[in-house]
């Protein structure tokens, strides 16, 4: 029993970030199915888990959760109603229950977690670079505009000669913004704000998540990640015995883009009616054609699960290749395109100071 403590006390050592996030869900996931295939009964994993300060974020819930379980309900029921419980969660929580697997569902709920949180992380990668160079480009643009360029101003108003066109109109461009910089960024705050207040109605939302779909560069790689974690979702599902109408409903209402969302709840009914699954699928911009292929083939053959698993690593690469795709074509739009600003901002200011420079020499 001693050396059942001493490795159970060993596996719950595992480093936990602070935040109920998916990677620190994924972790509890693996631990509670590791003390399971211990032979640790449920109450005494919950018990252990709650007490790890590692998991101070989780302690509340655990403790909720356990408590339940001690009065006699199901582990499925006790998760109702907490903050980290959703559909997919509490349908996989039960197949797990009603079929004896409790410890590998959570095993592939942890793997499942863990995913998600690793493409959220390169998504964010993904785009942190670009909003570097960005905001490094409006510091140095901000700096230049009330420190550098007003002295230049001066000093070309004093020689009383012609600008080029290209200085007059970065002088323009510069006063412009020491006169109404405080108002632009006052303006731009109030827009930002509106825009907040605004998605947090839902036809609003709806509205904004149909226009990015349409939207050319952007709708390709939001389709793949989407897809992604559609395929995956439905996946996971199917491998618990969960019926297909049920797997998409949970889907559904796991997807956070709500025109994708709305697409799925229309197929369900088209499903439910008595279509065929391809069909549904087929003919639908935000379902890649592959993706109906796929579904066809296993729709035909009886092995639609089998379809679905492989569809999902394939479309977990796609979503790598297409976040690798975006940083490789944003990158380098980026460096351009502040090559280019610099790069005029030296010439509009050189010109004239060459001009000025010879105009001393004769």
């Amino acid at each position: 029993m001693d050396i059942q403590r001493s490795s159970i006390q060993k596996l719950l050592n595992t480093e936990i970030s602070f935040g109920i996030n998916r990677k620190q869900l994924s972790i509890f996931l693996r631990q509670f199915s590791a003390l399971l295939k211990a032979k640790v009964s449920v109450d005494e994993a919950l018990a252990l888990l709650s007490s790890q300060k590692e998991l101070k974020s989780l302690q509340k819930i655990l403790t909720n959760v356990h408590k339940k379980i001690l009065e006699g309900e199901s582990l499925s029921i006790a998760f109702q109603g907490e903050k980290i419980s959703g559909s997919l969660f509490l349908s996989m929580i039960r197949a797990g229950e009603e079929t004896g697997r409790l410890s590998v569902v959570l095993e592939q709920l942890s793997y499942y977690y863990e995913r998600e949180y690793e493409m959220k992380q390169k998504i964010s990668q993904a785009l942190a670079y670009p909003i570097i160079l960005l905001g490094t480009l409006f510091l140095v643009l901000f700096f230049l505009f009330q420190n550098v360029l007003p002295t230049f101003v001066n000093l070309f108003e004093d020689t009383g000669n012609n600008l080029p066109i290209s200085t007059r109109i970065l002088i323009d461009i510069s006063s412009f913004f020491n006169h109404y910089g405080i108002f632009l960024i006052a303006i731009f705050a109030v827009l930002i704000m509106i825009a907040a207040i605004l998605l947090r109605n839902k036809r609003y939302r709806q509205k904004t998540d149909r226009i990015i779909f349409f939207i050319p560069f952007i709708s390709k790689y939001l389709i793949q990640i989407q897809t992604g974690h559609m395929v995956r979702t439905l996946s996971i599902l199917n491998k618990n015995a969960i019926p297909f109408l049920e797997s998409l409903k949970i889907t559904a209402d796991g997807i956070s883009n709500l025109h994708y969302q709305e697409e799925l709840y229309g197929m369900i009914e088209k499903i439910s009616e008595g279509e065929d699954i391809w069909r549904t699928f087929s003919g639908k911009k935000i379902f890649p054609d592959i993706l109906v292929s796929m579904i066809r083939v296993g729709e035909n053959t009886g092995d639609l699960g089998g379809i679905l698993d492989e569809t999902a690593v394939f479309y977990e690469k796609e979503t790598e290749y297409a976040l690798k795709s975006l940083v490789s074509i944003l990158e380098p739009m980026l460096i351009i395109m502040m090559a280019v600003v610099i790069g005029y901002i030296v010439i509009a200011i050189a010109t004239p100071m060459f001009d000025l420079i010879n105009n001393y020499s004769f």
